[in-house]
């Protein structure tokens, strides 16, 4: 999470929380929902909802006739697997509204709705899928905008370089997060227990 010093240090411009404003940092390039079905592996983050997180994994579903994709997110939090139901709506070219449907039913999970932005998505060699995918949200609580950017791959390790590479190409956009701000995902000793996790809805 940015604190709220780094938060209001940025430019003005940096900090509007909107769907146009995230549009800016969105993929210019051709954008096929269609390709990022399937199971992702999260690689680095800065996150303010993931704090305590590990074994953070995606399974991703998409709705052809809404264009809306749907995904369960699923983590260990200590030493508790829990899955949330996460919602993407379009709000234009590779931009969504984001939110959940909060645990157990309880209302007011998509009430919430966070501008959202696919600023990168590299195609597998045959085309066939995404095998890269950096999504970055925002989040305002009052005059305070909190910056969020995941980045995501097909497989549970990636290399180094590889990812330093992602990371740049995301960062370039303007991205208003310090690179050093990102945590490194370790999916060593995850084994098969975030894909028997509780679901929450």
């Amino acid at each position: 999470m940015i604190s709220a010093k780094i938060l209001f240090s940025l430019p003005l411009t940096a900090l509007a929380c909107s769907f146009e404003g995230v549009a800016e940092f969105a993929i210019k390039s051709e954008f096929k929902p269609e390709l990022l079905q399937g199971f992702w592996y999260e690689q680095s983050y800065s996150d303010f909802a993931q704090i305590g997180s590990t074994c953070q994994t995606l399974d991703v579903a998409f709705n052809e006739s809404t264009q809306t994709i749907s995904s369960n997110f699923s983590v260990m939090y200590r030493s508790t697997p829990f899955t949330i139901v996460e919602n993407y709506a379009p709000q234009g070219p590779a931009v969504y509204r984001k939110s959940v449907k909060a645990p157990h039913g309880m209302p007011g999970g998509s009430l919430v709705g966070l501008p959202t932005a696919v600023i990168g998505a590299e195609l597998s060699a045959t085309g066939s899928e995404y095998q890269s995918l950096s999504l970055y949200s925002c989040f305002k609580i009052g005059p305070m905008v909190l910056h969020a950017i995941e980045i995501f791959s097909r497989s549970s390790t990636l290399d180094e370089a590889k990812l330093e590479k992602i990371i740049d190409s995301a960062l370039a956009r303007g991205i208003p997060i310090p690179k050093s701000k990102l945590i490194r995902v370790n999916h060593a000793g995850c084994g098969s227990e975030s894909s028997q996790s509780l679901l929450l809805v």
